[in-house]
């Protein structure tokens, strides 16, 4: 007597609660984890800056009897930012609305897919304007300036002091903010002095885990920023290209997280609140196209990354070998 196989009892079908699908989460990201976001009103405008120097004269001077005190005086001026209009949208279609089967959602993958997009414009404009030599005041090269973190033989520790000292004999101000991506971090975590220095002050017996809180602790610093983030540089069509969009350095800067007048801060992201009404400088927009029976998802994003005092940074170029 015939009996009824497995596919006679069971037609394959998408399962509901679960998909794979390739977002990364915002903490692979460090362009919004680093320097402060400042609103603005206009699209562009300009910021007062001052003259360096004349904050650090020694000018007081005795005055004598009967006699007006000594003078000076400071220099001033301005420099400017432009929020640029970036944008990206997808078309869903209503058919594909109606076609779709759980768990596929296109309305919502459309904003998660274009929300991953500018998170990862934002991080590739980050380090196209901060990673780079010639940005900050001091460039210093792994094999030419310091061993790159990854070689046993290296002193990250004393990299970091002599960055820092740098830094604080320019301007006064101690930098306490470090970043890097996943090579860096791993070359920094790995490294064995850092490591002795935190064995050295665990449990006997324990593991020693180089956590990043730990790291920073013994490098002298508040705080480190990883970015974990990833691109594909290939055109649509050809084979994909994934590479770090870090690249393989990393930066020292002063961070004020609260900037205000008279407070300097090596970068600020400056995002155009006053167009698109958001303090992260992006928003999503869903509008209707009849003649296309669609609905268009679109990010738009206004902002503006900026080096605003290059002496309160000093980059390291290829810390990992």
């Amino acid at each position: 007597m015939p009996q009824p196989t497995a596919s006679d009892l069971h037609v394959d079908g998408l399962l509901t609660q679960i998909s794979v699908g390739y977002i990364q989460t915002d903490a692979n990201f460090a362009a919004d984890r680093v320097f402060p976001r400042v609103p603005v009103n206009k699209q562009s405008d300009l910021y007062a800056t001052y003259d360096r120097g004349d904050f650090f004269r020694d000018d007081f001077q005795i005055r004598g009897t009967a006699t007006a005190s000594a003078g000076i005086g400071y220099g001033t001026g301005t420099d400017n930012y432009l929020c640029q209009d970036w944008a990206l949208h997808i078309d869903v279609d209503d058919r594909t609305v109606a076609n779709a089967d759980d768990p596929f959602s296109p309305m919502e993958d459309a904003a998660r897919i274009l929300t991953q997009k500018e998170l990862i414009k934002r991080e590739v404009e980050f380090m196209s304007t901060y990673f780079g030599t010639g940005v900050w005041g001091t460039d210093i090269v792994g094999g030419v300036g310091f061993t790159a973190w990854d070689d046993a033989s290296s002193d990250p520790i004393q990299n970091i002091s002599t960055g820092q000292e740098t830094v604080q004999g320019q301007t006064g101000i101690m930098p306490m903010c470090l970043v890097l991506n996943t090579l860096g971090w791993n070359a920094l975590r790995n490294n064995p002095d850092i490591v002795a220095r935190i064995s050295g002050g665990a449990t006997p017996g324990g593991p020693a885990i180089a956590m990043q809180q730990q790291v920073a602790a013994v490098l002298g610093v508040d705080k480190i920023v990883v970015t974990h983030a990833v691109r594909n540089t290939a055109q649509e069509g050809l084979a994909d290209s994934f590479s770090r969009i870090g690249g393989n350095n990393a930066l020292l800067c002063h961070v004020d997280p609260t900037p205000g007048l008279m407070r300097p801060t090596a970068g600020m992201t400056f995002v155009w609140n006053g167009y698109i009404g958001s303090t992260e400088g992006r928003r999503v927009k869903r509008w209707r196209i009849e003649d296309i029976e669609s609905e268009r998802v679109e990010m738009q994003a206004n902002w503006d990354q900026k080096v605003v005092a290059s002496e309160l940074g000093y980059f390291f170029s290829g810390v990992a070998s």
